[in-house]
């Protein structure tokens, strides 16, 4: 069995990757969760400061962490012959399990 990996595979890796840091940006700020993350960290808005001279190593590490944890995602998905039907517009994505690679049950 060989892996396909094809420009789609990368695209969706970057896009996973890119999405996750957005949905992390949004759910670590102040309105919605970043208040109760400061607290619950025992930090205050004079730590702040600090913490902003640290945050593009924060950055790079979870950008890192994110493309790794997306590809292997991925890998792992093909590799047990997970395909998707396909993506259209007003249609929702249907995974099915390929008989042809051989896992799953029959």
């Amino acid at each position: 069995m060989a892996l396909m990996l094809d420009a789609n595979f990368f695209i969706a890796v970057i896009a996973a990757t890119i999405v996750s840091l957005v949905i992390g940006g949004i759910w670590y700020a102040g309105p919605v969760f970043g208040k109760a993350w400061m607290a619950a960290l025992g930090k205050t808005e004079a730590d702040k400061e600090a913490m902003r001279k640290q945050a593009p190593k924060g950055f790079a590490v979870g950008l890192v962490g994110s493309f790794i944890a997306s590809s292997c995602s991925g890998l792992s998905s093909s590799t047990l012959g997970w395909r998707t039907s396909g993506c259209r517009p007003g249609s929702a994505a249907v995974w099915s399990l390929d008989s042809s690679s051989g896992s799953g049950s029959r």
